[in-house]
């Protein structure tokens, strides 16, 4: 799943089934177009989305898809304060995910 960056932030998703060879774009997602921002999949290829920045706010929102991307539901409000660049991984022996870094608006 792609996203661009900052001169105008997008709100699309594109998916590539042959490795990155060719890409095609699904469906408008519902969530606000953001940069910044980070996705995750689970081995049961759950893909989750998490905050980013819209160019004027930050944003603390998470979004899952269980389709690979073509279909997305908001997740309940994430406990940590609003971020971009953050990073995430999935740990592999429990499936969870952790979110760490980013930046918040100030030094």
């Amino acid at each position: 799943i792609l996203s661009r960056i900052p001169s105008k932030a997008h709100a699309d998703v594109w998916q590539s089934q042959d490795r990155g060879e060719s890409w095609q774009e699904l469906a408008k997602p519902p969530w606000k177009p953001r940069f910044g921002h980070h996705t995750v999949i689970f081995d049961d290829d759950t893909v989750v989305l998490t905050g980013g920045h819209t160019g004027i706010e930050l944003l603390r929102d998470a979004w899952r898809s269980r389709d690979g991307g073509n279909t997305w539901e908001e997740l309940p409000a994430t406990p940590f304060a609003a971020r971009r660049g953050h990073r995430s991984i999935v740990v592999p022996s429990s499936q969870a995910m952790v979110v760490a870094g980013g930046w918040n608006g100030s030094l």
